[in-house]
């Protein structure tokens, strides 16, 4: 088993139904103290999707708020604070759209 010691205003759903669900938890309120023990999902494999940058909107235009520094998003020069103009003509400053079609350009640039 492995200890994770509780931290004030940290709540461990940070680790995800994905992860969390692997493990069998035991709570020990004395010590203050969580307990992780693999539980028989622990081997089942599992994609976890994780992009390369995060966006927000700012006064109605999209920005990016995040990047993994080593990345092929940060290589090709994209940065934190860096205005996003319309992708392939759409204006609908989606988030979720915008994600999505930026990934999609980064992947096919990177596949060339």
């Amino acid at each position: 088993m492995i200890p994770v010691y509780l931290v004030a205003g940290i709540s461990w759903a940070f680790l995800g139904d994905v992860i969390a669900s692997r493990f069998d938890v035991i709570l020990d309120y004395k010590k203050k103290v969580l307990y992780f023990k693999p539980n028989s999902d622990f081997e089942d494999t599992f994609e976890f999707p994780v992009s390369e940058f995060e966006l927000k909107k700012v006064d109605e235009e999209v920005i990016v708020s995040k990047i993994i520094l080593d990345s092929a998003v940060n290589d090709l020069g994209m940065r934190e604070g860096d205005r996003i103009p319309p992708v392939n003509k759409n204006m609908s400053n989606d988030l979720a759209t915008y994600q999505k079609m930026l990934t999609r350009i980064i992947h096919d640039y990177r596949d060339k």
